[in-house]
């Protein structure tokens, strides 16, 4: 996953979990403690990159996990 701080939220974007690679969005705000969904992403992704300039949130490079069966 990416995370950063923006204004007053720590923002966590994709990542993976026990059950696969995450498509979320989230964003914890730091003054009341909670947390939030913010969106979706196109596709689920986890081993970018990113930074934040101008106020805004960039991803650059990712993982994409293709499910192959093998009989």
């Amino acid at each position: 996953f990416f995370a950063c701080c923006l204004d007053k939220h720590l923002y966590v974007v994709g990542g993976r979990n026990e059950t696969g690679y995450l498509s979320s969005v989230e964003a914890y705000n730091l003054e009341t403690n909670e947390w939030n969904y913010v969106s979706s992403l196109p596709q689920p992704l986890a081993a970018h990159a990113g930074a934040v300039h101008n106020g805004k949130i960039y991803i650059s490079g990712l993982t994409i996990h293709l499910l192959q069966t093998v009989n």
